[in-house]
């Protein structure tokens, strides 16, 4: 307490490291607003600072040298390379479209996108009804970062809204097979992304049902149209209420069912 004084800080928040591993000291002035620690282990701190009418949230993470090669070497490990004049897999024109959720069901389509792996970064989702009507959504100027580790913000923060809306049986989509096979079938506590997918298991292992499937991009456009969107936003987290007038269009082709054809593999 008396560092955190002496640095001009009358308020502190702090996870003690484990080993060599993590370590985390969150520090505020009052006058800065309400600050609520939302969640914590000991390699983030998520907390949410509310000035005023504005709202935002918060989230500090310990990350050692190194994630961001690592990261390029996972997608470029997932990557298909036909090699030799092989003959690549048969493909065949599909219609595809945003299908709605079950009854008693919410869907959460979430994304990410990146000028350059690294480079500036953001994320999108929105969560819908069976109608296909909005029920909140968000964008999220992220920064420099990767494309593997925008995709996972994106997640996360839609599970983040999706429980907090009260919804308790969601069908999460997402675009990236990297991501949902994270997701599914776990990752090594070694791996650069480990932190941000544990993030996500804590959402996922409420007290709720969360369906995770990949989707093809053309199932996910209104989350690839926020996550664009997030580039002309300050950086950070912002939440929508209701969608901004440039993806409007995308929402009512998705509530009719308007289809677009992709090339698929067989």
């Amino acid at each position: 307490m008396r560092i955190c004084q002496g640095l001009g800080f009358d308020n502190s928040f702090r996870v003690d490291a484990v080993g060599q591993s993590g370590g985390l000291w969150l520090l505020w002035r009052t006058e800065i607003g309400d600050v609520t620690i939302i969640d914590s282990t000991d390699q983030y701190i998520h907390a949410r600072v509310v000035t005023g009418e504005e709202v935002m949230h918060l989230i500090a993470v310990y990350c050692r040298d190194g994630v961001v090669g690592m990261e390029v070497e996972v997608t470029a490990a997932n990557l298909s390379i036909n090699e030799g004049g092989r003959a690549g897999p048969v493909r065949v024109v599909r219609q595809i479209a945003w299908t709605p959720p079950g009854e008693g069901w919410m869907k959460l389509n979430t994304d990410g996108a990146s000028h350059g792996n690294p480079g500036l970064a953001t994320a999108g989702g929105v969560l819908r009804d069976i109608d296909g009507n909005w029920c909140g959504g968000f964008a999220v100027n992220i920064g420099l970062c990767s494309a593997p580790l925008a995709e996972l913000w994106g997640v996360y923060y839609g599970l983040f809204i999706a429980w907090d809306r009260g919804a308790r049986r969601v069908e999460l989509e997402v675009d990236s097979e990297i991501v949902v096979g994270f997701l599914k079938t776990g990752i090594n506590d070694t791996h650069p992304l480990s932190f941000l997918v544990r993030l996500c298991y804590g959402f996922i292992t409420k007290d709720w049902i969360v369906r995770i499937s990949h989707v093809y991009r053309e199932a996910n456009r209104l989350a690839d149209g926020l996550a664009n969107y997030a580039f002309s936003l300050p950086l950070g987290f912002h939440l929508l209420e209701a969608p901004p007038e440039c993806v409007s269009s995308i929402l009512f082709e998705d509530s009719i069912g308007l289809s677009h054809p992709r090339n698929v593999r067989l």
